[in-house]
């Protein structure tokens, strides 16, 4: 009699310390689950600041380009202008 009882408390004890290990297996995938969320959202932020960036600086290089061209521009016409103010007065 007393085996029988040490053999289901035995398997009832295998059987709590499953159930524990699924509840806590449960509990592992579901922070991992939360993890990957948290990292998929850092990684898109991480990747949307490079794309601002990149085109931060693409604005950066290509304005001064055209305001030192248009600068350029504006001040040959007023130089030719005036020029031509002198010469005609």
């Amino acid at each position: 009699m007393n085996n029988l009882r040490i053999k289901l408390l035995t398997a009832i004890n295998q059987i709590v310390q499953q159930r524990a290990d699924l509840e806590s297996n449960r509990a592992l995938k579901q922070a991992n689950q939360r993890l990957e969320k948290e990292k998929h959202g850092i990684v898109s932020e991480i990747e949307h600041l490079k794309r601002h960036l990149e085109k931060e600086e693409r604005f950066r290089e290509s304005p001064r380009v055209r305001r030192t061209s248009s600068r350029r521009v504006l001040s040959r016409s007023y130089q030719t202008s005036s020029a031509e103010m002198q010469t005609t007065s």
